[in-house]
Parts: C-alpha cells; sequence; structure tokens
C-alpha cells in the first residue's frame, strides 16, 4: 500500500480567505469545502492521471473518488465526463440510473468511480487500484473505512494499491 500526500500550492490571495474564514469562526466543514475548491484543479488532474495509469496496468481498472456530499459528487463526473466515458456515480443520491457502488466494481467500463463521503461501509470495490480524497470533513473511522473499499482481504490482486490526498499546502491541514 502506498500512501502519497500532494500538496497543491496555493496563492497569498487564497490564504488569506481561509484566513478570514478561520477568524469568522466558520465551521470545519466550510472551511474543507473552500480548501477543496482551492485543490480541485490538481485533484482532477490528478484523479485523471492515475484512472489512464491504473487502466494501462490493469486492464479494467480505476479510481474511486470520494466526494463531499451528493452536489459535489454529481459535479466532479461531469468534470471527469469531459475528459472519459468512464466516469459514473453510484446511484442511490444522483437518480441517474446508475448501479450500487458494488456493482460497478464488477464493471470494468468505469474508469472513475465517485462515491459521498457518507457512504464508506458495505462494498468491495477491488478492480480499482487507487483512492484519491481531498479534504473532507470526516472521521478517522470514515477514512479509514474508505481504505478499505479497494484494500479487501483475498479479493484485491495487486501487489500496491495508493491512497492520495490532495490537499493546500502550507496549512494546518499538512500536520
Amino acid at each position: 500500500k502506498q500512501t502519497i500526500y500532494v500538496p497543491v500550492a496555493i496563492d497569498q490571495a487564497q490564504r488569506n480567505q481561509m484566513l478570514a474564514l478561520i477568524r469568522s469562526d466558520s465551521s470545519w466543514p466550510r472551511l474543507a469545502e473552500q480548501a477543496r475548491g482551492f485543490a480541485e484543479a490538481s485533484f482532477v488532474e490528478r484523479v485523471l492521471q492515475e484512472a489512464a495509469a491504473d487502466r494501462l496496468a490493469n486492464p479494467g481498472g480505476g479510481v474511486f473518488v470520494v466526494a463531499d456530499n451528493g452536489a459535489e459528487a454529481d459535479r466532479l463526473v461531469a468534470i471527469f465526463s469531459r475528459s472519459t466515458t468512464a466516469a459514473r456515480r453510484p446511484s442511490g443520491d444522483s437518480g441517474d440510473g446508475g448501479l450500487p457502488s458494488y456493482q460497478y466494481d464488477r464493471d470494468p467500463s468505469v474508469a472513475i468511480l465517485v462515491e459521498v463521503k457518507t457512504r464508506s461501509e458495505g462494498y468491495s470495490l477491488d478492480r480499482l487500484g487507487v483512492t484519491v480524497t481531498s479534504v473532507l470533513a470526516s472521521s478517522p473511522a470514515t477514512r479509514i473505512q474508505f481504505r478499505g473499499r479497494i484494500a479487501r482481504v483475498a479479493l484485491q490482486k495487486r501487489k500496491i494499491i495508493k491512497y492520495i490526498t490532495i490537499y493546500p499546502e502550507g496549512t494546518i491541514l499538512e500536520f
């Protein structure tokens, strides 16, 4: 297993916006949303790179992406779909007629599967070799559960699986 933390450079104006939000006594979920927004371009680029690399090395493979909420998941699928037709979000929240998460694990046409952070249990995605997340206001237990979606004992056949977290550099999120 490889755990990779990817800091994304933010400019002084963005840093000042984050500080202003902290000083306004805003909630952690709001600050996490702002941090994800600042890192989104790098996040999208990394997901697309990892999906292409994983599918090249493991035909039918791909990336599992964790989004904060349904609207964000739908927006990310739309962004990924500009570059690949193989981005999907499980049914349940989006109403797109898609399959539940556990059925997408058996569909090699899906290169990028986007799920919301509240759905961290009860399915296996061992066909996928990479999990990519950004800043999420969630518990350590939830983050561990997401790691477990692709790291299924006796199911995952890869020697190396990756967990990648993208975050703004020079913030408390580095510690």
